[in-house]
């Protein structure tokens, strides 16, 4: 015959605070940098923005850009100004 192992009481309240003690530390601090990164990028985006929605129609047309283009061109420099930083901390 063979003993089944001993259940140690609390064993899976255990576990569960070990998993959520490893979230707090392991996973916890990325995710708030990441959505910190998200809020840097959402507000360079909105500062381009602003800056680009004051310019005329030629100061525009001079940089490439219609109108219409002005969200899309303030969403895409920022998540090029974001991945180039990333580039640079990374190197």
């Amino acid at each position: 015959m063979v003993d089944k192992p001993r259940h140690i009481p609390y064993e899976e309240e255990a576990q569960l605070m070990l998993d959520v003690v490893n979230f707090f530390i392991k996973k916890l601090p990325h995710a708030l940098e990441e959505t910190a990164e998200h809020f840097d990028e959402a507000a360079l985006s909105n500062t381009l923005f602003q800056r680009l929605s004051q310019m005329t129609d030629s100061e525009l047309a001079e940089r490439g850009l219609h109108r219409d283009d002005i969200p899309k061109a303030a969403a895409a420099t920022a998540c090029l100004l974001k991945v180039a930083h990333k580039a640079a901390v990374n190197s």
